[in-house]
């Protein structure tokens, strides 16, 4: 029967890390893509995923890295609406990022930010202050030195933990 992956495609699609996440590489997202349109097309414009009940899938789903979810997430009309829909899959990515941006995070969550806008919002600030915190601009000699995306609007709390790092350094 066609439309099934290959041992050499289940292989490229990623096996699991040490985290229990799957990677998935575009490719193969296309591929289940596809498949899943040829399944539709043989069975009345139904598709096996319509089908499947919405917590297995969403537990499958919980599986994926961010950048996986979001690209599943641009695959089709389903797959969007169901991760645009289910909040409880953005959560354990914005946990992720709680020990860089812990205030923030509890205040957003405080304010009744779902757990998506608070990844959103949070997101880049992390990844700067992480790199900050790492050293990766610890021998940076002047302001054109520094990489693009290197600065974030950050509170003085924030400021004072990198520069308490650096300042042990």
């Amino acid at each position: 029967m066609t439309g099934y992956l290959s041992k050499n495609e289940k292989a490229a699609a990623g096996g699991s890390d040490l985290s229990g996440t799957v990677n998935i590489k575009p490719q193969i997202l296309t591929k289940m893509k596809r498949m899943s349109e040829q399944h539709k097309k043989q069975n009345n414009n139904n598709s096996y995923l319509d089908r499947m009940p919405p917590e297995i899938l969403c537990h499958l789903l919980s599986y994926l890295e961010l950048e996986d979810l979001v690209a599943i997430g641009k695959t089709c009309k389903f797959f969007n609406q169901t991760v645009q829909n289910t909040n409880t899959l953005w959560k354990k990515h914005c946990l992720a990022i709680a020990h860089v941006c812990q205030m923030d995070i509890k205040n957003d969550r405080r304010d009744g930010y779902p757990w998506k806008v608070t990844l959103q919002r949070n997101y880049l600030k992390s990844k700067v202050k992480k790199d900050w915190l790492d050293g990766e601009y610890s021998n940076i000699r002047s302001s054109t030195d520094l990489p693009k995306r290197s600065m974030h609007q950050m509170h003085a709390e924030d400021w004072g933990e990198i520069l308490k790092v650096e300042l042990e350094r």
